[in-house]
């Protein structure tokens, strides 16, 4: 089995391939910045090469011997820039990836990506590329980084792994339970 996590963004796409045992096999980055005068033909050019260049690697990683598992970083919906744009984008790479390949990718929140890769799922942005680094895998690019992070949760989803912030501190597996939770309410004292 291998994983492929994507970082979709229309500026650049992060893209990575893991096997079965975590070793990255591929990285891409695809995509650019327009000007805003770009015109509606410009933006259909760019979704078809960010597309294409993840479906050819779908083709070489996944081809007709393995087993492919397709995981996309859920929307950030506070995030800056044009999510008209990236919900394009999200939209044509998902439907793409049905009708080329039969593949029904993962949508991962950061932060359960986050959660499964690094054990927190509130580890900032900015400490991504430099925990990964510590770890011994330098891409030298935060959207390569950041889809690693999602082929890697995709990987440990399909092991059982189904959080890693477990209530023991370690990662849980699918079937173990484990304490849930409860949020603290908050209110007035005394009530």
């Amino acid at each position: 089995m291998r994983h492929m996590g994507l970082d979709l963004s229309c500026t650049g796409t992060g893209i990575v391939v893991l096997d079965d045992e975590g070793r990255v096999l591929a990285t891409a980055k695809d995509g650019w910045p327009l000007d805003r005068k770009a015109t509606v033909l410009d933006k259909i050019d760019r979704l078809i090469h960010i597309t294409t260049t993840i479906l050819d690697m779908v083709r070489v990683y996944g081809g007709e011997t393995a087993s492919l598992a397709v995981g996309i970083e859920g929307y950030a919906f506070h995030a800056k820039g044009s999510t008209a744009d990236l919900g394009e984008l999200g939209g044509v790479v998902k439907t793409q990836l049905w009708l080329a390949h039969h593949i029904e990718p993962r949508i991962l929140a950061v932060n359960t990506a986050r959660s499964l890769t690094f054990g927190n799922g509130r580890i900032k942005k900015k400490l991504v590329e430099p925990t990964l680094v510590e770890r011994g895998f330098a891409f030298g690019d935060a959207d390569i980084a950041d889809a690693y992070v999602i082929a890697e949760a995709v990987r440990l989803q399909a092991k059982g792994i189904i959080h890693g912030n477990g209530s023991d501190g370690e990662g849980g597996k699918a079937g173990q339970g484990g304490a849930k939770c409860k949020r603290p309410r908050r209110g007035r004292a005394g009530r």
